[in-house]
């Protein structure tokens, strides 16, 4: 008897979702993949200030070889989780966090309200350990919500799409359109989707760096020659050395070991600014130069004595020496801690 119980929950469990997957590749760009569950509709979505999984029985997960670029912040190649945070009755957030492999180790075997893990008002929302109020560290980006008028738009089951912005001017500077749907609502968001450019080397210590592939339009224009808003343009990994502090080895309390990181930052102004921001926190000033040859992409090389970015005809060099990436560089070192 207890046997046949469970078999039916199974099988109503399999009736109420179903594996899914979406892949979006941007011209010159590298491959991002979405993976999720997806539920049935059964009439209703999360309370405000709630988090929903968008799927059912394991967190809905993302790789990226591309950088995913919105105005508050980008999305750097790696392993992720997502989730959809309601922040009021119309405003809603797409939640990013890394993957470090415990969602799935905390979400085995747990179910969510109602069959199928099928966002309930004030209830769980489709399986996951983040459908709840907050959880965890993270990077929110604004979403739209729209509700479908045509029946013929609505689904059954939740579909996640990733593909160019149909707005064509912006699908040709990587402009992406990232939607939800489920029912009769739909959730979206429109990052840019962008190449990146891997240079590692070692100066005192190994590193990487990956370099935005931005394309040169007027406002990148306007940064390289001093004026504008600052601009995430890439990120250093120092893979050697622990974001806490520690070489090598596993993290603390049997977590996975961070590598020390940070993003790189241009600021305009006379004199070029490169700031690193993170485990390494420090300015790196540099010189300008024009009339170098037209770049249709931002771009970065890293050498033994400059860095070097490139946009347009423009190109700003920034002198760095062994301690400029450490975390503790010599007094001497390379570049003004800040």
């Amino acid at each position: 008897m207890r046997r046949s119980l469970l078999i039916a929950c199974v099988l109503l469990l399999a009736s109420t979702m179903a594996e899914a997957q979406v892949k979006y590749r941007a011209k010159g760009a590298g491959t991002t993949t979405i993976r999720y569950s997806a539920p049935t509709y059964e009439g209703s979505l999360v309370a405000n200030g709630e988090e929903w999984s968008m799927g059912v029985g394991r967190p809905t997960t993302m790789g990226t070889e591309s950088a995913l670029v919105w105005s508050e912040g980008v999305v750097f190649p790696g392993q992720y989780t997502l989730a959809a945070r309601r922040d009021g009755d119309q405003d809603w957030s797409l939640v990013v966090r890394e993957d470090t492999g415990q969602g799935n180790r905390n979400n085995r075997d747990r179910r969510a309200g109602g069959a199928g893990g099928a966002p309930r008002r004030g209830g769980n929302a489709g399986g996951g350990q983040n459908n709840r109020r907050g959880g965890g560290p993270g990077q929110s980006f604004p979403m739209t919500q729209a509700l479908l008028e045509s029946k013929r738009k609505h689904v059954a089951r939740m579909v996640i799409d990733l593909r160019a912005d149909k707005d064509k001017a912006l699908a040709k500077e990587g402009g992406g359109l990232l939607r939800v749907r489920f029912g009769p609502h739909e959730l979206s968001t429109r990052p840019k989707v962008l190449p990146i450019t891997t240079k590692k080397g070692t100066l005192g210590e190994p590193y990487i760096i990956e370099f935005i592939g931005y394309p040169t339009d007027e406002r990148l224009e306007e940064l390289f020659a001093g004026e504008g808003k600052e601009l995430t343009i890439g990120r250093l990994t120092l893979p050697k050395t622990m974001a806490d502090g520690g070489q090598g080895g596993r993290g603390g309390r049997g977590g996975r070991a961070r590598p020390a990181r940070a993003t790189l930052v241009l600021v305009p102004g006379e004199t070029p600014e490169l700031r690193l921001r993170g485990s390494v926190s420090r300015t790196l000033p540099g010189t300008r130069e024009g009339d170098r040859g037209a770049a249709k992409r931002l771009r970065g090389a890293v050498g033994k004595k400059a860095l070097t970015l490139r946009a347009g005809k423009t190109e700003l060099t920034f002198p760095i020496k062994p301690g400029s990436f450490s975390k503790e560089p010599e007094d001497d070192g390379g570049g003004e801690r800040r």
